[in-house]
């Protein structure tokens, strides 16, 4: 090994001598888009450079990164300012030449802070205007980030900006830091409500202005517009202030969830001629190991692609280790989180798996050793990605009604679609996608992005609806499509809940309506009773249907909600009920392939070619040593596809003619793709 660098770097250096002191600079080439970009965010430790930059390279020769990019901190502190850049610039020229000793690949800087995320220890310049937060709970929660819509906080990012570009990084990422809403409700410094009332010929003040964006929606939409636009006007002078220096150097964009409808106006600014823009999803776990709530990620995944029109900008994802080590996330869950976001579409990923505050090797031995080893898995699930056509169920994403979204009115892509989670861990394989040619899953926070037209489409298809996305319906007029009339709330306190073959099922929590059939063609698959006692008797009253069935609509009376003593919907979750819906579902659309059993695991369905292709991800902490599955039709061959990207047969046996079982281990937290031929 220690002669195959020697080469390299001998080539490396000839290499150099003819074309200059750095690799080439530009972007990937066409015949290269079908390639993930991954990027690697290191640390600049001078005193460990060595090291630091043979692991680099190493990540770069195993596949697991396409180009890395040096952490820089610079947002303004001190008074005067200090000048980061000049203190960084050694540093990072020092490690730079270290690892193109070793690797060809593309090098850059990410601004970790521009503005500040509002770490309590850092000291913006006293004269620099602050960003002053909405949040009547949270007075003093920006006092540590810096306003761009400030003339001496934009001359600060320009001067930075020229720094940087004489730099000649191979690109810049501006971090998530650089945002408006998320966690900080917009700006309302004295700047901007001086601006807005120049703009809109009004005399609001803060408190004014605060109480008619909460309550007034064309006033919070186009403070939003203000905002954007102040916000994107700096960003510009960035831009051109680097083009004096290095205009081919692309700038990527990292977006945050609440803020995505500024998200692509702020990458096209940042974007260098010609250069097609990159945003980085807000997608992370950031520490949360669970993977009860994991769907919900990736449909927030799946909604953020969706939204933003993937095809015009390259999209990674954040499978972020924060902080960085086996402590916060496991290589499992990173493992889970690089197959799923795959799955929804993404480009590529900004890797956090090297601690950042010291210099601690062993903390990301794990996080590479699984991507190494799952380096051809990734590729060949994005292959199969790019060309199937969804199976199943879909579960709708937000419709274009919601590209209008407030998000001071707490419109958000990031909704909590508990509904969405209990049915994907239920065994519904769905697919989080536009309305299709399938069965729909429609959950409550996005029931008003749907125009009518498209309501009475999916109705009429099959659609799957939680009671409170029923009463919304049924308020807007679809009580005849549903086949029930729907009402707030519950006349007494459900205890216990009975299949209509009087078999008992924990009973729903959460929210809950009324149900009263309106059809004859309206089957009561569930009912919702009171239970009383008077000394040894026992006393039921039907109060509603719990689960009814009108043609090809499914209704549950509740809507799952998490609970502090039932987290996770583990009230609505058991095996009754997942017999009961996944029976349901195959009388309402063809389902090629089923998981039934009692295990948490989140499955899709594709077709690609004329195979059925079943994605799964393990969400349960529990190794299943075997998977039964239902089949509408025996197939002749299974294979599962390997780490390393080749498939292999698994064995089955056939129980029933509608049920095999692979006879091969499941293991807990992990992601599988399953190919079936016949």
């Amino acid at each position: 090994m220690k002669y195959t660098v020697v080469i390299k770097s001998v080539l490396l250096g000839s290499a150099m001598l003819l074309h200059g002191d750095t690799v080439p600079q530009g972007e990937r080439s066409q015949d290269k888009a079908a390639m993930m970009r991954n990027i690697n965010i290191a640390p600049m430790f001078p005193a460990h450079k060595n090291e630091i930059c043979r692991d680099i390279a190493k990540l770069y020769e195993q596949g697991i990164i396409t180009e890395n990019a040096f952490m820089m901190k610079l947002n303004p502190e001190g008074t005067p300012p200090v000048d980061p850049v000049s203190e960084a610039a050694q540093n990072f020229q020092e490690m730079r030449a270290e690892l193109r000793k070793y690797a060809p690949l593309r090098v850059g800087i990410l601004i970790q802070a521009s503005i500040g995320h509002g770490y309590w220890r850092d000291s913006p310049p006293a004269d620099f205007t602050r960003m002053e937060t909405l949040a009547p709970d949270q007075p003093e929660a920006l006092t540590h980030i810096v306003c761009p819509y400030d003339p001496k906080v934009r001359s600060y990012l320009r001067g930075i900006a020229v720094k940087l570009g004489h730099l000649k990084p191979d690109f810049l990422l501006i971090d998530d830091d650089y945002r408006i809403i998320t966690g900080r409700y917009g700006c309302f410094c004295a700047l901007h409500i001086a601006g807005f009332n120049h703009l809109t010929g009004n005399s609001y003040t803060r408190e004014s202005l605060s109480d008619a964006v909460r309550n007034d929606r064309r006033v919070a939409l186009e403070y939003e517009r203000f905002l954007g636009e102040t916000f994107g006007e700096a960003l510009s002078e960035f831009r051109a202030a680097l083009n004096e220096a290095s205009p081919g150097t692309n700038i990527y964009y990292c977006s945050c969830t609440r803020d995505l409808k500024f998200s692509a106006d702020f990458a096209r600014r940042l974007a260098a001629p010609g250069q097609k823009p990159v945003i980085r999803l807000n997608n992370g776990r950031y520490s949360r190991e669970t993977m009860r709530d994991f769907p919900l990620r990736m449909y927030t995944t799946a909604a953020m692609i969706d939204y933003l029109n993937g095809g015009e900008f390259e999209l990674l994802s954040e499978p972020d280790t924060c902080p960085h080590n086996q402590y916060a996330t496991s290589a499992a869950l990173l493992n889970c989180h690089m197959a799923g976001s795959i799955m929804e579409g993404v480009a590529g990923a900004k890797h956090w798996i090297t601690p950042l505050a010291a210099y601690e090797p062993e903390s990301g031995k794990a996080y590479r050793n699984i991507l190494a080893s799952y380096r051809g898995f990734y590729q060949e699930l994005a292959k199969l990605q790019r060309q199937k056509q969804d199976l199943g169920v879909t579960m709708v994403l937000p419709g274009r009604k919601f590209q209008t979204h407030s998000v001071f009115h707490n419109e958000s892509i990031d909704a909590k679609v508990e509904f969405v989670v209990s049915m994907t861990r239920l065994g519904v394989p769905g697919n989080y996608s536009k309305a299709s040619d399938t069965v729909s899953v429609l959950n409550v926070e996005f029931i008003d992005s749907w125009s009518d037209a498209e309501i009475r489409a999916m109705l009429a298809r099959g659609a799957i609806l939680e009671g409170s996305a029923a009463l919304r319906l049924a308020e807007r007029g679809f009580s005849r499509e549903l086949g029930v009339d729907v009402s707030p709330g519950i006349a007494a306190k459900t205890t216990v809940e009975q299949l209509s073959d009087g078999r008992p099922l924990r009973c729903q929590s959460g929210t809950l309506v009324t149900l009263k059939p309106r059809s004859g063609q309206t089957r009561v698959l569930s009912t919702l009773y009171s239970e009383s006692r008077n000394g040894a008797k026992r006393t039921q009253q039907a109060i509603s249907p719990g689960m009814i069935r009108y043609r090809n609509v499914l209704i549950f009376a509740g809507s799952p909600v998490r609970h502090i003593y039932w987290p996770d919907h583990t009230a609505f979750l058991n095996e009754t009920r997942k017999k009961a819906v996944l029976e349901q579902l195959t009388q309402m659309t063809e389902v090629p392939v089923l998981y039934a059993g009692p295990d948490d695991i989140a499955v899709k369905l594709w077709l690609v070619g004329n195979q059925v292709i079943m994605p799964v991800i393990t969400l349960g902490r529990d190794d299943m040593p075997e998977m039964e599955l239902t089949v509408s039709r025996m197939p002749i061959r299974v294979e599962s596809l390997q780490p390393k990207g080749d498939w292999r047969e698994v064995a089955f046996r056939r129980e029933t003619p509608s049920r095999i079982v692979l006879e091969e281990e499941f293991r807990a937290t992990r992601p599988y793709v399953l190919r079936f031929s016949y």
